[in-house]
């Protein structure tokens, strides 16, 4: 837009020779081009651009475009490629018309095709996730995978399968998942604990020598891991049905008391706020106007706080 073309070349030539796959060096040289009507070049750069990104948009579109001004430029006097000189007939320009538009038609063809082979492959994805076994399973890793690697792999599987970004069913499912598996597998207490599970449930081992699916739920054998923790005495005691409801009623009836007189503050203090927040309401509204709004701020802040703990790792 400000003329300096010479410096946006340079910058996008720069760009291409550090990343040569990357679409973005392409675009902006071929919009350089464009701009100093230079279409045949403009064409071979989103051709090379093409050959490394068959189903970008942006150089599909740029194609187009630049496709669809060669014929218009031919009219000015302007060589295009392919031909001979300047004075092309009329059969040569229906011919160019025609072989642009088969253009654009295969590449919209090729853009449409990978579009839905990306769709298949995410569906095939979401439903190998779906049924995986283990958290290993789900992230596609083996046991033995570092923090590195399981990390990689979760922000491959998020940056696919986000719901803001992928709209097919179960999406969100398989996302819940693979943030569960990666909770889990990143954190050295639970990941210890989980292969514990899945060495004392796995039925069978796999092909590669790792655990196979295992008979019993994670939820199941972590509460069953509670009585562990308990006397052995005490965990035989409850364990009986009898004994086991006969100490849950003693600790409900020692509980209830403390449960009453905390019900009991609660009320005294609500009672003793009501007044107050009454008579601010009525005699001054202004004030009390700015009390609502600060505890609106503040509600306001600890939501968008706990959100931001709760996806941060996104």
């Amino acid at each position: 837009k400000l003329g300096r073309f010479e410096e946006a070349r340079g910058d996008a030539e720069a760009t291409i020779g550090l990343r040569p796959t990357w679409s973005k060096g392409y675009w902006r040289k071929a919009n350089v081009e464009m701009a100093e009507k230079r279409f045949d070049v403009a064409l071979e750069v989103l051709d090379t651009g093409l050959m490394y990104n068959a189903g970008d948009e942006d150089l599909i579109n740029a194609r187009k475009l630049v496709v669809a001004s060669l014929p218009t430029q031919a009219d000015a006097g302007v060589r295009l490629p392919g031909d001979p000189d300047k004075s092309t007939d009329e059969g040569d320009k229906d011919a160019a018309a025609a072989r642009s538009e088969r253009d654009g038609e295969d590449d919209f063809s090729a853009n449409k095709k990978s579009q839905e082979s990306k769709k298949e492959g995410l569906a095939e994805q979401i439903r190998e996730i779906l049924g995986a076994g283990t958290h290993y399973d789900v992230l596609g890793v083996g046991r033995t995978a570092n923090v590195s690697l399981i990390k990689s792999r979760y922000y491959r599987l998020a940056r696919d399968l986000h719901p803001d970004k992928c709209r097919l069913d179960s999406a969100e499912a398989a996302m819940q998942c693979v943030t569960a598996a990666y909770g889990v597998l990143t954190s050295p207490v639970k990941k210890q604990l989980y292969d514990r599970y899945l060495t004392e449930t796995s039925v069978a081992e796999q092909a590669d020598g790792s655990p196979g699916a295992p008979d019993l739920s994670y939820a199941e054998w972590e509460s069953r891991q509670s009585f562990n923790m308990l006397p052995p005495l005490l965990a035989c005691i409850l364990r009986i049905p009898v004994f086991g409801w006969a100490v849950g009623l003693t600790l409900f009836v020692l509980m209830l008391p403390v449960l009453l007189m905390m019900v009991v503050m609660y009320v005294l203090l609500y009672v003793i706020c009501l007044p107050y927040r009454l008579v601010l309401m009525c005699c001054c509204p202004d004030q009390y106007n700015e009390m609502r709004e600060h505890e609106k701020k503040q509600e306001a802040k600890w939501e968008e706080e706990e959100q931001y703990k709760r996806f941060a790792h996104v």
